[in-house]
């Protein structure tokens, strides 16, 4: 009895499940999910925007799905109809198991030649089948080899496009974040960069409300598409806000940094804080924290494109408390040692424009310098200084031969590769020159005039028989808590300076 009552039971068993099954698959068949007038409305119902597409083929073994060829996606506008995307080849598969429990859930899907693009302005999203229900999820998406293509703000502009060689979504759900695991390829400056993060949910009237977090690492960024500049950059960090509006904190690291016109490679590496408009391509950099060498610097600014120009600007504020100015003349010159050694402090304005003039000639900076206990490391030009020294104090060092220090402070505006100098103090042991002139990053040419503040007298400091014929000038040239104010120049080359005194206050 207990064995015949087993396989009464067994045999229900299977009768209902045959019952299930044959209901399951005539609700299948009745109503087969995958068909192309289902996916063109959810597509048109998701995305706002009406859908076309070429070919449409079932696919029910091993899994079930579809295969569809040659969508895109279009808006109507003012001036006609705008397209927003495309895709060469879409394929989406469920299981058996998601399908005959009525589960709305497709296990993955792939897309092949995805292409979005962002117009400018963006039409307006148009309200396609409002009283669809979406419920559909999907477990993973893939779209390598996808292109994401911003139009230009302004006309005229550049389009500004990414390319993902990888690029895989998870957990699609409507109104959800969206998992986001991704390999781009940067166009400016060229470099990989990996993502992990989230995004959405999706605002179609405005992708500039999307929100998003993550990390992201940057790799072999060669900044020598920008000609001025060379090196290699790699970073890291973190991301979070919206597409409009994301903030992004890191580290950077460029082992060989340089200024492409002067030829030497520097260490550079510091960490930021900073506001990225992915829709505006601005940049608002908060702050900057870095080290060149031995000088630590402090910046913020920003990055932007300006109307009728190419490319970005650069924008920047730059100070330091703790620098080296042997450090930031190897950025401008191209000579195997810098002007001058010595601890800087500074702060100034620097503005880039974008464009293809050298570095030296497109840079503008304004600002204001001081140099503390600085010496030159060419020999002539410290030898001049150390007479200089020697003559303008009131009593003279025997003990032979010495190396003087000097701190100068002043006033620069570059321009063309020019330093205009003004408000120049010039001190020394003995001696304290004020005044101004130009110096050029090009040629290393000197212009500067001014006048010399000496302890000692004219006479004393001219020495030897000039003493005796200069000493009834001497009242002359006396100044007050000076022993004598003169008119002084430096001219010629870095290398090759001339100083001159002119009695008679003339060049």
């Amino acid at each position: 009895m207990k064995q015949q009552y087993i396989a009464r039971y067994l045999l229900w068993c299977c009768i209902t499940l045959l019952c299930l099954l044959v209901a399951s698959g005539i609700i299948l068949f009745i109503k087969w999910p995958f068909t192309e007038q289902h996916l063109l409305e959810t597509l048109e119902h998701v995305s706002s925007s009406e859908v076309r597409l070429k070919q449409f083929h079932k696919i029910y073994f091993p899994h079930p799905g579809y295969v569809a060829d040659g969508i895109t996606f279009w808006r109507k506008s003012p001036r006609g109809e705008v397209q927003l995307g495309s895709v060469r080849r879409f394929e989406a598969r469920a299981t058996w198991m998601a399908l005959l429990t009525l589960t709305h859930r497709l296990q993955n899907i792939r897309l092949e030649g995805l292409r979005v693009v962002i117009p400018n302005p963006v039409p307006a999203p148009m309200n396609l089948y409002p009283s669809l229900k979406t419920s559909t999820t999907v477990t993973t998406l893939v779209a390598d080899g996808a292109v994401l293509q911003i139009a230009a703000r302004s006309t005229g502009g550049q389009a500004f496009q990414l390319n993902f060689p990888q690029l895989t979504l998870g957990n699609i759900e409507k109104q959800k974040s969206i998992t986001l695991q991704t390999r781009v390829r940067l166009p400016e400056p060229p470099g990989n960069l990996a993502v992990n993060g989230r995004f959405g949910p999706m605002v179609q009237s405005d992708p500039g409300r999307i929100p998003l977090f993550g990390s992201f690492q940057l790799a072999d960024a060669d900044l020598g598409k920008f000609k001025a500049i060379g090196g290699i950059l790699r970073s890291d960090g973190d991301f979070r806000g919206t597409l409009a509006s994301c903030e992004v904190r890191g580290n950077a690291t460029i082992p060989d940094f340089e200024v492409t016109s002067s030829g030497h490679a520097m260490p550079f590496d510091g960490k930021f804080d900073a506001l990225v408009n992915a829709i505006q391509k601005r940049v608002t950099i908060r702050s900057i924290s870095a080290h060149l060498l031995n000088t630590a610097l402090q910046a913020n600014g920003n990055i932007a494109s300006t109307s009728g120009q190419k490319g970005e600007t650069v924008w920047a504020n730059i100070e330091t408390q703790h620098g080296r100015v042997e450090d930031l003349l190897r950025l401008f010159t191209s000579s195997a040692k810098p002007a001058v050694d010595g601890p800087i402090a500074f702060q100034t304005k620097v503005v880039l424009p974008p464009g293809d003039q050298q570095f030296i000639r497109k840079v503008q900076l304004e600002g204001d310098f001081a140099i503390s206990r600085a010496q030159f490391t060419h020999a002539d030009t410290q030898a001049k200084l150390n007479k200089l020294s020697e003559r303008a104090r009131k009593s003279k060092d025997d003990s032979g031969p010495q190396q003087v220090l000097a701190d100068v402070r002043g006033h620069v505006h570059l321009q063309n590769g020019t330093a205009i100098l003004s408000h120049m103090v010039f001190t020394t042991p003995g001696a304290t020159a004020s005044g101004g002139g130009t110096y050029s990053l090009l040629d290393q040419r000197v212009d500067l005039h001014g006048k010399l503040a000496m302890q000692a007298s004219l006479s004393k400091a001219a020495g030897g028989i000039k003493s005796v014929l200069l000493l009834p000038l001497d009242p002359f040239f006396k100044k007050k808590n000076a022993g004598a104010v003169l008119p002084v120049k430096i001219t010629g080359t870095y290398s090759h300076p001339t100083f001159g005194v002119s009695l008679t206050g003339k060049k």
